[in-house]
């Protein structure tokens, strides 16, 4: 695909994620790459969709070329321990497990889940896990 994020030879026809490379800069297959390839996408069928227009050739004037920008890297490892990679600072240990912990409270969507999910962890951390086989 094109900086566009365009199928090759089909200017309608867009492609993301990890099942879509672009020739100019290949990126890694991450959920990071996949939503802001999203995010982009989503903006460039708002315009199509405004200006009832189409996105064709390559003097295109209307769209923007996707341009990634690397947040860092977290992985959470097992026993209260990540690692944590953000360009010149890199971590592991409780710290990176605290953020962690922190980023993928901000990434849930909904209220409910955002109570929920701290208090399933808390309730891990009280009694364990839940091993039982039915």
């Amino acid at each position: 695909m094109d900086d566009f994020l365009r199928v090759k030879e089909l200017d309608n026809i867009f492609a993301l994620g990890d099942c879509a490379v672009m020739m100019s800069k290949p990126l890694t297959a991450t959920a990071q790459v996949a939503q802001q390839q999203g995010k982009y996408l989503a903006n460039v069928l708002n315009k199509m969709d405004d200006s009832q227009e189409t996105f064709e050739g390559s003097d295109n004037k209307v769209l923007k070329p996707f341009f990634y920008r690397h947040q860092g890297l977290l992985a959470y490892v097992g026993s209260y321990k990540a690692v944590s990679d953000f360009g010149s600072v890199k971590n592991g240990g409780f710290v990176s497990w605290i953020i962690w912990r922190s980023a993928y409270l901000t990434k849930l969507v909904s209220w409910k889940n955002k109570v929920l999910v701290p208090f399933d962890w808390l309730k891990t951390l009280i009694f364990g896990r839940d091993i039982s086989k039915f």
